[in-house]
């Protein structure tokens, strides 16, 4: 199972999606899930300030809420869950260290490299209470969607993925791989109007695919 690319489209467990058909997918997610061109520049805000150390504890909470909503029903009932045992320099700290590990990887990193910083990032972002993998790494792609993705039951599901965030570093490389196949082909990519892909784009055609949203 997992994701792999034959040069003209790609297959993620049995699903495959010609390359052709990705635009209108990652156009088909964006519709459903109006919200991430705000979450993205949130969470580009908020990397910047991470790594400089000069993020507030009210930023890092509105960025939670923020992607929470972006998920959607189970996102309120996460959001309460870290509302619960909330520790704000705790919290802070955790989002500095992901930063911190996504900060020394990019899509040129070697791959056993990018897995495992990937892998780090997510599991800082984890150890927050009430957040997990799949929430975490909602928050990881949203800082880095050059090179992030997101690993959730529905992904895990199709794709074979176990949930867990050293399958989530091998699921975002794989994406990578993808989105390289889609550049070369020359792939027009809605979110950049050339033919340049990030993994979270990737990501969103997939995860659109997979709930049959085209």
């Amino acid at each position: 199972m997992g994701l792999s690319s034959d040069g003209s489209g790609a297959t993620l467990g049995s699903q495959r999606i010609d390359f052709v058909d990705f635009p209108i997918l990652v156009r088909a997610h964006l519709d459903q899930c109006w919200s991430t061109v705000s979450c993205e520049a949130m969470g580009a805000r908020l990397y910047s300030n991470l790594l400089e150390k000069s993020s507030s504890h009210d930023e890092v909470w509105d960025f939670i809420v923020a992607v929470c909503t972006w998920g959607g029903r189970t996102g309120n009932r996460v959001r309460g869950l870290v509302s619960r045992g909330y520790v704000a320099e705790r919290t802070l700290n955790r989002f500095e260290a992901s930063a911190l590990s996504l900060s020394r990887i990019d899509s040129s990193t070697p791959i056993h490299q990018l897995r495992a910083g990937l892998t780090k990032a997510a599991q800082a972002v984890d150890d927050i209470s009430g957040l997990a993998t799949s929430y975490a790494t909602k928050m990881v792609r949203f800082l880095r969607p050059d090179v992030a993705a997101v690993l959730d039951n529905v992904i895990s599901g199709v794709g074979g993925y176990p949930l867990d965030n050293y399958q989530y570093g091998i699921y975002s490389a794989d994406c990578l791989a993808v989105a390289a196949d889609l550049s070369a082909a020359g792939i027009v990519n809605p979110r950049s109007e050339n033919s340049t892909w990030r993994v979270g784009d990737v990501d969103q055609a997939l995860f659109a695919r997979c709930q049959g949203w085209r």
